[in-house]
């Protein structure tokens, strides 16, 4: 593999010839080896069910200056077909015959033994530029490239096996894994939720050309893989899960194609749960610092970035329950967002009621009651407010409203008015009829088969890539149902619902049942970069500590994780690509002096939201409800100590 960094582009070769001829400048200067190689057969020797692959390349003019690889038999013809169809003279793919051959993927991955092969788009058409395509066989580097704009194609191509093409040269010596960047706070010792060091002694019987270092998970059966330099003698394995025993393999290639290479028998390593700390002072509740003068449930915080201008550049802005309005505030940081300054994404000031939505003193059809909110800044250029209002059916459904003052966010009332507040606003014709999108059981519109109501909900959306939603394909819902007979036994669920680019569409087993995740509470999902998502829930099932007052009580706070490409398309995060619950981690809380949360305490944690409010993992923060189990709750935030 080759890579140009002025053009930001990736070719690969199986052609010796060809790539002696790049090396030497034949494709002109800025071409570079990445180290990134695989094994393949050769298209004319091919065996063992490997399927030869068609290359094909655009044109300098009209473009795409690049080329393409497909396994496919059938998108092989498609292009060709196109080919013939489309003039010389306009964009096109030509082929250029076979390169050479791999096994296919089946819909469980790449068999035993064999090394994956992903892909990924750089979107360049969409984005008037020259398209380009990765073919990669690191992990690592497909989350990368998906984190910065890159479509991820998922596996379209399986290496050769290694352990039976690969010759036996001496491995690396000494190896070790070790947790990273261990701290101790309050005599709870922890290290980082996401990397692990490697460490290893080279081989001495010869020049070792790279590293290779894989690690894999024993949760969700994923592995990544790492490259490391002839002279480095350790890595930091980043993107783990936290909470998760990995088995690393250090190997030492004798060539750029690590056609040779020795493999060090497997160590293990076991990264940290996660460890948040709430802000503030002492370790009660009445010493924590409130985010808000006014809050009291129903947390939940929209990112901006610098491009949406005015007042919320680079901020963050709070909706929530107060304790003085019937119906969602709202919240804004008084300046930009910078992580050395605490008080840039913990710090509000409020507007009250004077923006946003207020219950109607009489209620309209959809509205009797308003209720939670997510809202989602859109690339379009509005802040589309989800919320989940009690009608006079007394039912809660999924609706929305966008903004009238672009991404100052604060206004969703067509009218005159700068808030949603009676009847009339809500009602058809209103400068606020909200539009459904999850009805429940009997409903004209929307319907959904044994849900009779829908509420406390949060939207899935790759936030890390732009935080704007793009509305393209592959977002999703995580909402609450409460019980449904016949489908879960507990009181407290979560259904799920799949954006297709026009409806959200809830899914549902074979049997009728939504697809639930059972005894969950309060869900909320967090963007890791790419197809990937960690969920946070409470499971309420778990009643240790639980006090006999009536505050609400969710039990301890737990996390799974979902990655799009493990089943179905992977531009869309499917249920099936959600951890089974019972992987689950537990999540650790730790008061503002460092002693732990006991049970009671953990389980008075309800409507939170995770946030990066700079953009990067580096920094993540939890808005949060909490009550000493008699108070009334109020607006808190935790930050977490080992990213």
């Amino acid at each position: 593999e080759f890579y140009h960094a002025g053009l930001d582009h990736y070719f690969r070769t199986a052609d010796a010839g060809e790539a002696s001829g790049i090396d030497n400048g034949a494709a002109g200067a800025g071409w570079v080896r990445t180290g990134d190689d695989f094994r393949a057969y050769s298209a004319a020797t091919a065996s063992g069910g490997a399927v030869p692959v068609c290359r094909f390349y655009g044109s300098v003019s009209p473009g795409p200056n690049s080329h393409f690889y497909t396994a496919s038999q059938e998108e092989c013809a498609g292009l060709k077909a196109l080919q013939q169809s489309t003039p010389d003279s306009e964009k096109r793919w030509n082929y250029e015959g076979l390169a050479f051959a791999v096994a296919l993927p089946s819909t469980a991955g790449c068999p035993a033994g064999s090394t994956s092969i992903y892909r990924l788009y750089n979107n360049g058409f969409a984005r008037g530029a020259d398209s380009n395509h990765r073919y990669t066989s690191l992990q690592s580097e497909y989350q990368r490239l998906q984190s910065v704009g890159w479509g991820g194609e998922s596996i379209v191509m399986c290496s050769t096996s290694s352990s039976s093409t690969t010759s036996s040269l001496s491995p690396p010596t000494n190896v070790t894994v070790v947790n990273a960047n261990s701290q101790t706070v309050g005599g709870n010792a922890f290290s980082s939720s996401t990397q692990l060091t490697v460490s290893w002694a080279a081989p001495t019987n010869y020049t070792v050309d790279h590293y290779v270092i894989s690690a894999s998970e024993t949760v969700g059966n994923s592995s990544l893989s790492f490259s490391a330099t002839a002279t480095d003698t350790s890595t930091t394995l980043t993107g783990l899960k936290s909470g998760t025993s990995y088995s690393v393999v250090a190997s030492a290639c004798g060539d750029a194609a690590c056609t040779e290479a020795g493999s060090a028998a497997a160590v293990t390593g076991t990264t940290s749960e996660e460890y948040w700390q709430l802000q503030g002072s002492d370790h009660t509740t009445s010493g924590l610092t409130k985010t808000v003068s006014d809050g009291n449930v129903l947390f939940s915080a929209t990112r901006f970035g610098p491009e949406a201008g005015g007042s919320t550049a680079s901020r963050i802005q709070l909706y929530y329950k107060s304790s003085s309005s019937h119906g969602p505030s709202i919240a804004v940081t008084s300046q930009a967002t910078n992580a050395a300054i605490s008080s840039s994404y913990l710090s509000f000031t409020s507007f009250g009621t004077t923006y946003g939505l207020v219950t109607p003193p009489t209620p309209s059809t959809l509205v009797s009651e308003a209720g939670g909110v997510h809202a989602v800044p859109l690339k379009s250029g509005a802040v589309r407010l989800f919320f989940d209002p009690l009608g006079s059916d007394n039912k809660s459904r999924i609706m929305y409203l966008d903004s009238q003052d672009g991404f100052v966010g604060r206004d969703f009332n067509n009218g005159s008015a700068t808030n949603c507040s009676n009847a009339t606003d809500y009602s058809d014709g209103g400068g606020c009829a909200p539009t459904v999108i999850i009805g429940v059981d009997g409903d004209i519109i929307r319907a959904n088969s044994k849900i009779s109501n829908a509420r406390q909900f949060k939207v899935g959306f790759p936030a890390l890539t732009d935080w704007r939603w793009d509305q393209a394909v592959g977002t999703f819902m995580i909402f609450t149902t409460d019980s449904i007979t016949g489908c879960s036994t507990y009181g407290m669920n979560h259904a799920y619902a799949n954006w297709d680019g026009t409806n959200w569409v809830v899914q549902y087993d074979s049997n009728g049942c939504p697809k639930l995740f059972k005894s969950a509470q309060a869900a909320f999902p967090m963007h890791l970069g790419g197809a990937r998502y960690k969920l946070y829930y409470s499971d309420p099932s778990i009643t240790t500590g639980k006090p006999s007052a009536s505050m609400p009580f969710l039990g301890p706070k737990k996390l799974i994780y979902a990655d799009g490409t493990s089943s179905g398309s992977v531009s869309s995060v499917d249920f099936e690509d959600w951890e089974s619950q019972t992987q689950a981690r537990n999540v650790v809380f730790l008061w503002p002096d460092g002693n732990q949360l006991n049970d009671q305490a953990e389980g008075h944690i309800d409507d939170y939201h995770f946030l990066a409010p700079t953009g990067s993992l580096d920094l993540q923060v939890m808005y949060l409800a909490i009550t000493n189990g008699t108070e009334t709750p109020f607006g808190a935030a935790a930050i977490l100590l080992n990213p």
